[in-house]
């Protein structure tokens, strides 16, 4: 914004629907959560929108939107401006993506940290689906043998935390413009990034096969009865999944369901076999959350502390990073 010139309105969570048609914005920056409650809005209005043009009757049922309402809808939240929506912080659901493109307004995922900023990021004309885009100018992207991304900036933000325990200054900034992220991806051919997870979401198991984990809770995840949850795996000999409800009360049998059709999945996959086979299922009496700790202000779920509250033993076996 200061580069180019653009107006830019900074708004609070609570206030940014309001915010959104004051401002008469071009482009929206917001985490994943922000689209998920926007989306309950949007389709909450395009079910009004489809039940205006039907004619009430006591046993009639209410229609589906269509495409079009969902269209309107969006673009009463939004206001007629925008251009496209873009995210960060946390991967986007799939069908939130899926979503957002059917009500005719894309949203492009990026990738960045505090302590490198933007380091990559799709955008009309060039995009891919699953990535976070090209690697911007005066970014370098770097990997070790594990898949580890360090980040090498032209200009870098800082070279080491202000406040910080022993040690963690050191362990993140390495000299040189030079951060390491603690996140596992790729490159593909044509320079887009993928983000496969954290180094903190491998979960090592007593055989000494390591598990990916954030894949499976993606597909967990696509189930509308899955708000949120983490994989972990007690004592190191089986997965188990915690899951915080989309429901009140929660739907056991859909949340079930939808774990069987991942290990399903999973444990069909080559890479992942029967390790992958989800084993447990704690639903949590009440969903994640910033206000109950185990949220963190972006929305992430706080990985250890959900294990730990929920799951008996060693909460993440001995997974890399913790």
């Amino acid at each position: 914004a200061l580069r180019f010139g653009h107006d830019l309105t900074i708004s609070t969570y609570e206030a940014a629907f309001p915010a959104l048609r004051s401002s008469g914005a071009t482009v929206v920056m917001g985490v994943p959560a922000f689209y998920e409650a926007a989306r309950t809005h949007i389709e909450a209005r395009a079910r009004k929108l489809a039940a205006g043009r039907s004619a009430p009757t006591l046993d009639a049922q209410a229609p589906e939107p269509s495409k079009a309402d969902l269209a309107a809808a969006a673009r009463l939240l939004f206001g007629d401006r925008i251009r496209y929506l873009w995210t960060g912080s946390a991967a986007a659901r799939p069908t939130t993506l899926r979503f957002f493109a059917d009500a005719g307004l894309a949203i492009y995922e990026g990738y960045g940290l505090n302590e490198t900023c933007i380091v990559a990021k799709n955008c009309p004309g060039a995009h891919r689906a699953g990535s976070v885009g090209k690697v911007l100018p005066g970014k370098t992207v770097l990997f070790d043998d594990d898949g580890l991304i360090s980040v090498r900036s032209e200009y870098p933000v800082n070279a080491r935390y202000e406040y910080a325990a022993p040690g963690d200054s050191e362990r993140v900034f390495a000299g040189g413009g030079l951060v390491r992220t603690g996140d596992l991806g790729y490159l593909d051919e044509d320079g887009f990034l993928y983000i496969r997870g954290r180094a903190d979401d491998v979960v090592v198991l007593d055989n000494g096969h390591n598990i990916l984990v954030r894949p499976l809770e993606e597909h967990l995840k696509e189930s509308p009865a899955i708000e949120e949850c983490v994989v972990a795996s007690p004592g190191q000999s089986r997965l188990a999944v915690i899951v915080s409800p989309a429901g009140d009360p929660p739907d056991a049998d859909a949340i079930a369901a939808a774990v069987a059709a991942a290990s399903a999945a999973f444990t069909a996959d080559p890479a992942y076999g029967q390790d992958a086979r989800i084993a447990g299922i704690v639903i949590a009496p009440e969903p994640f959350s910033v206000a109950n700790g185990m949220l963190t202000s972006q929305f992430k779920p706080r990985r250890r502390r959900i294990a730990e509250a929920y799951l008996p033993g060693k909460p993440q076996g001995a997974s890399r990073g913790n």
